[in-house]
């Protein structure tokens, strides 16, 4: 014998096999959502911005408060509390600046 010691494959390792497996497939479906995600971000600033430019064009208000006080209302009642913040952050990304382009770089 030369010290040497061997492992054999065992249940555990098998599980683990099967668990990291599981997780790269669970990723791979949050990364599709990730880019589903952010297709419909993109998507939705678009079209918020024509309602800014029309609304702007009728000589209104550029932002609809009561309009965004119901879009955070839709997501924290179903997202929770956190879905405020998740609210906020989309209105924020979509509200843009006018005499800016959404995306930088």
């Amino acid at each position: 014998m030369s010290g040497h010691t061997f492992r054999t494959a065992s249940a555990a390792d098998g599980d683990q096999l099967s668990n990291e497996a599981r997780i790269a497939m669970l990723r791979s479906r949050i990364d599709d959502l990730d880019v589903a995600v952010a297709d419909l971000l993109s998507e939705r600033a678009q079209l918020s911005g024509a309602v800014q430019q029309t609304r702007l064009a009728d000589r209104a208000a550029r932002l609809d408060t009561g309009r965004e006080h119901r879009v955070r209302r839709r997501y924290t009642s179903v997202l929770g509390p956190r879905g405020a913040d998740i609210a906020e952050a989309v209105l924020t990304l979509c509200r843009g600046s006018l005499g800016r382009d959404r995306k930088e770089g």
